[in-house]
């Protein structure tokens, strides 16, 4: 018996050592899948996982919410609803190509200059995530608008039911066990109006463009963070539930690496001086986004 195992070793040793180097890291990857554990869901591909060629962020977000949502436990779901959010004023390439798909996603008039959908891209971007996410839940899922657009124009919302947080005729038929997609949540008041509306549904937060903690999650307690995707000076922070809290930095050739795991949620400023400094030691001036010849890439 003992001959067996040391044979087995050895041929494993030999399997290695057989591989390239450059292939050997995803070979290895696939040992945990082998002895029946499971992959650890990384940060999507920097831009690729926006779009249906890979559908990256949309299996990743519907995992995660699976992973972490019932009745009684608010999750929150929060990443780049576009792949150049922050350039999202001046347009960017490949903004315009996310715009392109999601207005045929929505069934809207296409994306064009003076489009309504151009026009507010982020507010109908995160409505595409929330119809994405609808269907991979499946149930009975509702999308609250926070914001005071018409959405008329969205003649293909899939399994998404839309209505608006100021009509509450259009949410009057949610039902017990409903889930309920709080799109774009503003104000604090806004985020406890829901926790106290939607107390007998599942509840998900998507995407809140600004927050009063200024920390990493938003402004209500017993708050779950499923899928946590922000951009940091030099880097991310990352979690896709069930896995830990994870720093990125974001490199020159703009693609990121995994500089360190948390057995506990970080704070934003100590997680982002992390990556910063990182980055610095690493890089020094050469790693900004923005400036040519200094790591420039936007």
């Amino acid at each position: 018996m003992l001959s067996k195992k040391v044979s087995l070793l050895l041929s494993c040793f030999h399997l290695i050592s057989s591989v390239h180097p450059l292939t050997l890291a995803s070979k290895l990857s696939n040992v945990n899948m082998i002895f029946g554990g499971t992959k650890a869901v990384e940060m999507p591909p920097l831009y690729e996982g926006w779009f249906d060629k890979t559908r990256f962020i949309e299996k990743s977000i519907v995992g995660a919410v699976k992973s972490s949502y019932k009745v009684g436990q608010p999750i929150e779901v929060l990443f780049p609803s576009l792949p150049n959010l922050d350039e999202v004023s001046f347009g960017t390439k490949l903004n315009q190509e996310f715009g392109t798909m999601a207005a045929k996603e929505l069934g809207m008039p296409a994306y064009k200059p003076g489009s309504k959908i151009k026009t507010y891209l982020v507010q109908f971007s995160n409505i595409y995530w929330a119809k994405r996410l609808a269907e991979g839940i499946g149930s009975t899922v509702w999308g609250l608008c926070t914001d005071g657009l018409k959405k008329d124009d969205i003649k293909q919302p899939g399994k998404l039911k839309l209505a608006s947080i100021n009509k509450p005729e259009s949410f009057s038929q949610v039902k017990k066990g409903d889930t309920v997609i709080v799109i774009q949540p503003g104000t604090t008041e806004q985020w406890k109006f829901c926790l106290n509306k939607f107390s007998e549904q599942k509840l998900i937060f998507l995407n809140a463009p600004v927050t009063s903690t200024y920390d990493l999650g938003g402004p209500v307690e017993n708050l779950r963070q499923a899928y946590y995707c922000k951009r940091v000076s030099k880097g991310w922070a990352f979690i896709c539930s069930p896995g830990p809290w994870t720093a990125y930095i974001e490199k020159p050739d703009r693609t990121v690496e995994k500089l360190r795991t948390y057995d506990e949620k970080p704070s934003l400023s100590a997680l982002s001086k992390e990556v910063r400094e990182e980055s610095f030691k690493r890089y020094a001036i050469f790693n900004d986004r923005y400036a040519p010849g200094f790591g420039g890439r936007i």
